[in-house]
């Protein structure tokens, strides 16, 4: 493979250094060999390699849940510097609420499969499950990413007071590794790799705010 070059550019600049630690791939041609060098096909190749990354990007298999949340918030903040199009970065809503389904979906089998009684309470309360298995009750908090590892989720202000308030009975579900099918803008997900974190303590996580509501005072 002609891109396994480390991409050291010599870079000193806070900017120039951004742009070579920003670098995919890289390959090296020495300046006696510019010459006999196609570079043409060298362009070629470099496409090729790209072009599954690119990919995975289209439907968000590089970003964790938190990553696709905190983008979602910044467009809405910062609607004029949206990108055109959503492709690369983020998913559309429609992605993003299949992304959710299949999580529950997953979710709720492994429960019922490791014999919990499940009821979803998702639309009424702070938590997407109550699961009970002989006579113990918890509240199970699913998340869903097409990210291959579930190292990232955002939660609201009521879930992380949910999880500290009642830490022990709370549990915590990561479905990652979902895939996406778009068919005429109808999406479905698929597969899914389940974590499941029982008595989750939501402050071994390292947890920051990613967004303030700020309300300006009403003069009387």
């Amino acid at each position: 493979m002609p891109f396994e070059d480390t991409p050291e550019f010599g870079a000193r600049r806070p900017l120039p250094l951004s742009f070579q630690r920003a670098t995919a791939i890289s390959h090296r041609v020495a300046y006696p060999d510019i010459r006999a060098t196609d570079f043409g096909e060298l362009f070629d190749q470099a496409a090729r390699r790209l072009q599954p990354i690119y990919a995975a990007q289209a439907i968000g298999r590089d970003l964790t849940d938190a990553d696709q949340r905190e983008l979602e918030i910044s467009s809405a903040l910062n609607p004029l510097n949206r990108p055109a199009g959503r492709q690369g970065y983020g998913l559309s809503a429609p992605a993003r609420k299949a992304v959710e389904q299949r999580a529950m979906d997953v979710a709720s089998e492994f429960l019922r499969a490791n014999g919990y009684a499940v009821r979803d309470t998702s639309s009424s309360s702070p938590f997407d499950f109550e699961a009970m298995l002989g006579g113990t009750r918890i509240k199970v908090e699913v998340k869903g990413t097409t990210s291959d590892h579930g190292d990232g989720i955002l939660m609201t202000a009521n879930e992380v007071e949910l999880h500290r308030r009642e830490k022990g009975n709370t549990a915590l579900i990561i479905v990652s590794s979902i895939r996406l099918a778009d068919r005429n803008g109808v999406y479905s997900g698929s597969g899914g790799k389940v974590e499941w974190q029982l008595g989750w303590d939501i402050d071994e996580w390292f947890h920051e705010p990613t967004a303030f509501r700020i309300t300006r005072h009403r003069r009387i």
